[in-house]
C-alpha cells in the first residue's frame, strides 16, 4: 500500500479500494504523467491546454505500457474529470481519445 498523500491516496475510501484490490490479488499500476518530465516545468505553464494535452498523452502512453504485458487481460482505469472521454472537445484531447488509423 502506498503512503497516504494528497489527491486520491489521501482519501480513506480510495485507500480502502486499493486495499481490497490488493487483497483480491489485483496488480495495480500508476498511469499519471511525471510532471518533472514535462517539456516546460514552469508552474504557470501547467494551466495551458498544451500542458494538459501533454499530460493526457503521457497518461495514455503509460496505460499502454501497463497493458502491454497482458493485452487480453482485464483492465480497470479509475479516473475522473472526463479523462476517459473518447472524443476530442475543442482543443482538449483526453487520454481516452484514440487516433483514427
Amino acid at each position: 500500500m502506498p503512503e497516504p498523500g494528497s489527491g486520491c491516496l489521501g482519501q480513506p475510501d480510495m485507500r480502502r479500494l486499493i486495499s481490497v484490490a490488493l487483497e483480491l490479488g489485483w496488480s495495480l499500476g500508476a498511469y499519471e504523467a511525471v510532471r518533472e518530465a514535462a517539456p516546460d516545468t514552469d508552474p504557470a505553464k501547467r494551466l495551458t491546454m498544451e500542458y494538459t494535452n501533454w499530460r493526457e498523452r503521457e497518461q495514455a502512453s503509460n496505460l499502454c505500457r501497463l497493458t502491454a504485458a497482458d493485452p487480453a487481460g482485464p483492465l480497470l482505469v479509475w479516473c475522473g474529470n472526463g479523462h476517459a472521454t473518447k472524443v476530442k472537445i475543442n482543443n482538449w484531447v483526453p487520454m481516452g481519445w484514440r487516433s483514427p488509423r
